[in-house]
């Protein structure tokens, strides 16, 4: 009787132990993935990943103006930012948004490209010739409606202009209140960019050199 008695027991205490077992992977696994959760790095585009990664104390100049562009009732914001340690080596950016401050058009470029033989001028001219550039970035005669006139054609308005853009790019011609913003693209190309109602942003429709 014993010898049946004793094998039970164990087999009781030994179900007991795996049961208890059982219980702590579970616990674990809600704690890693709370902690993982918590530390998981922003989505890309979202608010807290633009917080993240821009470095605003960087910023040395900033230029703005409100004009007509995308919409004939509501201004769109017009902003041109440097960055960077001084004039002569920072980085621009320039963005249109529109009244819901929705982006409409961004261009990257290094301030230095502006200049003609930057090399030959000392930093002080550098910097006059930059700060008058930027000066006159969003004058009056930088914006101009109708944003292509009626002589204009798609092939001859690019040096190499993309087949996809022409049917977009016939529809702004053909809004005579469609507005044109043109400004710098190094040191004597001009880029004219009109808004696209298709697109829902800004595309260019204009390119010299």
């Amino acid at each position: 009787m014993k010898n049946k008695i004793i094998p039970l027991a164990l087999l009781l205490a030994l179900a007991s132990c795996g049961n208890r077992e059982q219980k702590v992977p579970k616990t674990d696994t809600t704690r890693t993935t709370e902690h993982v959760n918590s530390n998981a790095p922003p989505e890309p585009g979202s608010d807290e990943d633009v917080r993240i990664s821009t470095d605003t104390s960087s910023l040395i100049k900033e230029y703005s103006t409100k004009h007509y562009f995308s919409d004939l009732k509501e201004k769109d914001a017009f902003t041109l930012k440097l960055y960077g340690k001084d004039l002569s080596t920072s980085k621009g950016l320039l963005e249109v948004k529109n009244a819901r401050n929705q982006l409409l058009y961004q261009y990257r470029f290094s301030t230095i490209d502006l200049l003609i033989d930057p090399e030959s001028m000392p930093e002080s001219e550098q910097a006059a010739r930059i700060n008058e550039i930027f000066k006159h970035y969003f004058d009056e005669d930088k914006f101009r409606s109708p944003a292509i006139t009626g002589a204009q054609a798609f092939e001859e308005a690019f040096g190499n202009p993309n087949a996809a853009d022409k049917a977009d790019w016939e529809k702004i011609k053909a809004n005579k209140q469609a507005i044109r913003f043109s400004h710098r693209e190094g040191y004597e190309g001009m880029v004219g960019i009109a808004y696209s109602k298709e697109r829902k942003k800004a595309m260019p429709v204009y390119y010299s050199d």
